[in-house]
């Protein structure tokens, strides 16, 4: 082979390594970003059976570190155009313990309807939390689903409410053991706002009722939920 044809192929394969080499660099540099980002996928839902204190607090520990901006690009851009979703119930769980009132007034609750708790009887200065309430820094979720009736608002716009409304935690949540989510729940039942829920009731031409017994045993199953990941 000639001298200069040799050369010629030896810059060739030069140029293509400018070329090849950053490209398999960015390709690997998104595929790790694309595994690793965060995501609200294992963070639990209101409607459904996997509801964990535990579980909810460490995905929003994951959004904490990742920082204000990037969590509310991220909240946004997991609620759905319907707002009937899944995906819209965490976004809405996380707003709850991700935004506090950056004022004295609480941050109104995520609204997809009239929520299955006696709710009329529980002002936001008792339970400024809902659908969660928290207790002895355990959050415990009271809803199990909603009805139809009632006031609702597209998830994208609740997201955009609390940020432009609330204050953003910077300090990750402490994550329980379950022993002390049992004293929580105790503490929870035992409480002058517990106490001041009217189980039944009658108002505005028709009357409600709601089982109490029901409520502790859900929330008891959430204590129980929380064995499998505790240590102790």
């Amino acid at each position: 082979m000639p001298v200069d044809s040799g050369v010629s192929t030896m810059k060739l394969y030069r140029k293509a390594d400018f070329v090849i080499v950053p490209l398999v660099v960015a390709v690997v540099a998104t595929s790790w970003w694309l595994i690793t980002r965060p995501t609200i996928r294992d963070c639990p839902t209101i409607s459904g059976d996997d509801y964990n204190p535990q579980a909810l607090l460490r995905c929003a520990n994951r959004l904490i570190e990742m920082g204000e901006d990037g969590t509310y690009c991220l909240l946004r851009a997991s609620a759905s155009k319907e707002g009937k979703e899944p995906q819209d119930e965490r976004v809405a769980l996380l707003c709850r313990v991700l935004y506090k009132p950056s004022q004295g007034s609480p941050l109104h609750p995520p609204r997809f309807g009239a929520p299955d708790i006696p709710y009329r009887s529980m002002p936001a200065t008792d339970w400024p939390d809902l659908p969660l309430a928290f207790s002895k820094d355990v959050p415990f979720l009271l809803v199990s689903g909603y009805t139809l009736f009632g006031v609702t608002q597209q998830t994208r716009l609740y997201v955009d409410y609390c940020r432009s409304n609330g204050v953003f935690r910077a300090k990750p949540y402490r994550i329980p053991c379950w022993r002390e989510a049992i004293e929580a729940l105790e503490a929870l039942v035992l409480s002058d706002r517990w106490s001041r829920i009217k189980w039944v009731d009658s108002g505005q031409g028709w009357s409600y009722g709601y089982d109490q017994l029901e409520l502790k045993h859900r929330l008891h199953v959430q204590v129980e939920r929380m064995k499998a990941t505790c240590k102790h």
